[in-house]
């Protein structure tokens, strides 16, 4: 279902599709009873993709069913080994199986030494080290009748990070340690997935798709201003403010700041058919037995939610001339000129908090060439077009109208964190009350014909 508001913003939410996993033949010399990885990323809407597109590591833990259920991996660090990205390792200690690039044996925080001039992570980067010293090949055990993986992205480093319960197939992310962010999915697009892995398919490499667990926000504009172009500028000239979005709540007569999270922790519980809580030989996790996500945002008093006057701030689009169609704007390919280039990855959330979107443009008439620079135009999204489900993308529509609202004087200072809409900024030139001064008597003068 789709929603339109005008100046307009419209919430349009793209589920994400399922494809199932498969597995890889390994067939590395040595190596065949190793444990290895190939992975994918679901994209938000699309297909599958390679994950080392958007994440060069992950974390994972396994477990397999001898006596009980035993721990083969606890928040092992799995690293991605590219061309002058991810994790740089000597051809002797690379693990990789088949033709997977993914490994984790000697990315240990005490044994990944590099520290060169090319791509790769380097030792002193600690986001993207492993909490473990070392960390040792993991071999198959074929007298376990299964093995399980369960995962996330990006790892997370430090003494709050990502546990595993066994007895209740539960992930937690420690509070805090989701955060939310702009463009860099790895750093800021949070992932989880599972795998079965039975007997009989062992000595292959694992094969797992990521769901996401956190939100996607974009942002496009077109003009409907008849004889006038429109062209985005920054709200604040000279600034690094493009577009704001105000936390906003509905109130009267004001708008009242709202709240939104910066940072988050969450619980991811597993389930599949068991005995005496035990896994037993099953198929693989499938998408129906991922249970929702729940969140929960109590944050520490050094990590504050958003601040009153705070706000989010997006790039205006680089397009010239705005497009003058929603069809045309909301086209990635042909109209991505009209997006703003900024992606913020959110928290999920309710509908109690909306948003107060603050833009500023300039209008050129078609004809003359006349310019008009309209600042500080506001619209608010309500809560309801704002309440973000894990694993989704919202594009923002904003249709840009004679009616909208802002200023063409002098805006004074501008508060891009004013959770307030404003007023009519464009009033048109409109010819009404014309009269017609009355006839003036002029002298009377006399001429006789004769």
């Amino acid at each position: 279902m789709k929603k339109f508001l005008f100046i307009a913003a419209a919430a349009l939410a793209m589920v994400s599709c399922s494809k199932d996993s498969e597995v890889i033949p390994s067939v590395e010399n040595g190596k065949q009873n190793a444990i290895g990885f190939q992975v994918t990323k679901q994209n938000m809407g699309r297909a599958a993709n390679d994950m080392q597109n958007t994440h060069y590591n992950f974390g994972v833990f396994a477990h397999k069913n001898t006596t009980g259920e035993t721990k083969v991996m606890e928040n092992y660090l799995v690293g991605y080994m590219g061309t002058n990205v991810g994790y740089k390792m000597d051809v002797n200690d690379q693990t990789t199986l088949g033709t997977s690039k993914w490994s984790y044996e000697k990315l240990g925080n005490t044994e990944y030494q590099y520290d060169g001039s090319e791509g790769y992570y380097k030792k002193d980067q600690t986001f993207f080290m492993s909490n473990w010293d070392v960390q040792f090949l993991r071999y198959w055990d074929h007298t376990s009748s299964w093995t399980n993986f369960y995962a996330y992205a990006p790892y997370i480093n430090g003494t709050s990070t990502v546990t595993f319960d066994n007895p209740t197939h539960t992930m937690t992310f420690a509070d805090g340690t989701i955060k939310d962010g702009y463009d860099d999915t790895f750093m800021y697009e949070y992932l989880y997935a599972t795998k079965n892995v039975p007997e009989g398919v062992y000595n292959q490499v694992v094969n797992m798709t990521f769901k996401h667990l956190n939100s996607k926000i974009r942002l496009t504009f077109w003009e409907d201003i008849a004889g006038y172009s429109v062209e985005m500028k920054d709200l604040v000239s000279g600034s690094n403010v493009g577009i704001s979005a105000a936390p906003a709540k509905a109130d009267t007569p004001d708008y009242k700041y709202g709240n939104l999270a910066k940072k988050a922790g969450a619980k991811i519980t597993f389930t599949d058919n068991t005995t005496s809580g035990v896994y037993v030989d099953s198929p693989e996790l499938s998408s129906s037995n991922f249970l929702n996500p729940t969140y929960y945002t109590g944050v520490k008093k050094d990590e504050p939610n958003f601040n009153d006057n705070e706000y989010l701030n997006f790039k205006i689009p680089t397009a010239a001339a705005l497009a003058t169609s929603k069809l045309e704007a909301t086209n990635k390919t042909t109209g991505i000129e009209n997006f703003s280039p900024t992606v913020y990855f959110g928290i999920p959330k309710d509908d109690n908090c909306g948003l107060t979107f603050h833009v500023s443009f300039e209008l050129t008439a078609e004809q003359t060439g006349e310019k008009i620079l309209v600042q500080d135009a506001r619209v608010y999204v309500p809560g309801t077009q704002c309440a973000w489900q894990a694993g989704k993308e919202y594009t923002y529509v904003f249709k840009i109208t004679k009616n909208t609202t802002g200023t063409t004087g002098n805006p004074g200072h501008i508060v891009p964190g004013d959770p307030n809409p404003g007023t009519q900024a464009l009033y048109p030139i409109i010819f009404d009350g014309l009269t017609i001064e009355d006839w003036g008597t002029a002298v009377e003068t006399e001429h006789p014909i004769n």
